[in-house]
């Protein structure tokens, strides 16, 4: 949705409104002509129109890319909500471990497990974000990519023009 607001500049006006049209033909909704009608509400249209595409989309030969995109981009999203619980049962795991070698209980088996779980908890923490934003990007190209697939002109279209 950030790549269709008026200010954004990760994508040309030109792209813009090859997007715009097709979310008009799909949806009826005139995006450009709304949002300069209102524009203090331009996040509910395109909140109404980018709801709109993705229901008509859905099941489409056209988007099986996007369902793909969709289904890792919901997988790295949950995964990352639940960083923090990951982090926290490999902390305590840590220090488990060291208060055991404390207690001249530890064995080297439950330090490599707990070693792994602490170089995981970094990875959670510094790998986990970078994941969902290249996966929610995948997933807003192949938005795009099936939304302009679909709206295409069909033969006969072109050939009246």
């Amino acid at each position: 949705m950030r790549w269709l607001k008026f200010g954004n500049a990760e994508h040309s006006t030109q792209q813009k409104n090859q997007w715009y049209d097709a979310i008009r033909r799909i949806t009826g909704l005139d995006i450009g002509a709304a949002a300069e009608k209102q524009p203090q509400q331009e996040d509910a249209i395109l909140q109404d129109a980018t709801m709109q595409v993705r229901y008509k989309l859905r099941g489409k030969a056209a988007a099986k890319m996007l369902d793909m995109h969709n289904q890792e981009y919901g997988f790295a999203r949950n995964l990352a909500g639940l960083r923090w619980i990951m982090v926290c049962i490999a902390s305590l795991g840590a220090a488990g471990s060291g208060l055991a070698w404390a207690l001249d209980r530890g064995s080297a088996w439950g330090s490599l497990i707990n070693g792994s779980c602490s170089y995981l908890r970094f990875q959670c923490l510094f790998w986990l974000p970078g994941y969902v934003e290249r996966a929610g990007i995948r997933y807003s190209e192949s938005f795009f990519t099936a939304l302009l697939a679909a709206a295409e002109k069909s033969p006969k279209e072109k050939a009246n023009v």
